[in-house]
């Protein structure tokens, strides 16, 4: 596993006192003993005694995350994750895994929580822990530029489909169409082939591909949304005052209105928050 190391300073200035009354601001082991009504435990513990959160995303799965041309990682997951560490009053250090490898760095403890746009699935949830999910997203379709528009599951039947390994949008195909299926370690990864026509399809987020569409790759979107997948945060099994502190944070962030300002921002303006589907 290909493991990159990034840090992100969360500033905390506001994020555990009343700086206008003097007060010094809350450590971020009083913050945490705040928020959960008890001192931290696990892996929280291990946050609030370091001031630091170690957390996994994506470092090539534009908008959600990606490194940019000046080597820093950015994207929607990322602002997400600058945010609960500012609530936490902690560091933020991103670990850029490969997707499909993920859940075993949770489970391995080499990271303490994913904010890379997690599937929750029953596969993953013998290992993993979820929060409630900050927002969603539709399963689009994208086809090569002048080949022959491809709608729904009975349109993929047959078809060379191309897929990020062990995503949402993998298991869906294989449990719902009858599509030639291929994974790939990373979504970009499909497109170079659907450009050269080695795959008739590529199933993926409808904001991931029109972000694609937008850089150039000559690709249409075809049909209408296959489905709308829901993502979260993820802990290991076992990690409950952790898993606390990050609902504490979702539920913070779609109260004030955070999680629907950075989906429009990252999405095309789309709002993607879980509170605008609802």
């Amino acid at each position: 596993m290909t493991i990159g190391l990034i840090a992100a300073t969360a500033l905390i200035g506001g994020c555990g006192g009343d700086g206008e009354s003097g007060q010094a601001p809350l450590s971020p082991m009083e913050r945490c003993t705040q928020v959960l009504g008890h001192k931290p435990q696990g892996l929280a513990r291990t946050v609030a005694t370091s001031g630091a959160l170690v957390v996994a995303t994506a470092g090539d799965y534009p908008p959600q995350s990606w490194v940019d041309d000046h080597g820093k990682l950015v994207g929607f997951d990322v602002e997400v994750a600058k945010r609960v560490g500012d609530l936490l009053g902690v560091e933020v250090n991103f670990i850029t895994p490969e997707w499909d490898a993920v859940p075993a760095a949770l489970a391995g403890g080499k990271v303490q929580v994913s904010i890379g746009s997690l599937a929750p699935s029953e596969e993953l949830e013998q290992a993993l822990m979820f929060s409630t999910p900050y927002y969603a997203m539709p399963a689009r379709v994208a086809v090569k530029k002048g080949s022959p528009k491809l709608a729904g599951a009975s349109g993929l039947a047959g078809k060379k489909v191309g897929v990020g390994a062990q995503t949402t949008y993998f298991y869906w195909l294989r449990e719902h169409t009858q599509a030639v299926i291929k994974t790939y370690t990373a979504e970009a990864d499909t497109f170079p082939e659907l450009a050269a026509g080695r795959l008739d399809a590529v199933v993926a987020a409808g904001p991931t591909l029109a972000q694609a569409i937008r850089s150039g790759q000559p690709f249409v979107l075809s049909g209408k949304p296959l489905f709308s997948q829901e993502f979260a945060f993820a802990v290991r099994q076992g990690e409950a005052d952790l898993l606390a502190l990050m609902e504490y944070a979702i539920r913070t962030l779609s109260d004030d209105g955070s999680l629907s300002r950075l989906t429009r921002e990252w999405f095309g303006g789309a709002d993607l928050s879980i509170s605008a589907e609802n």
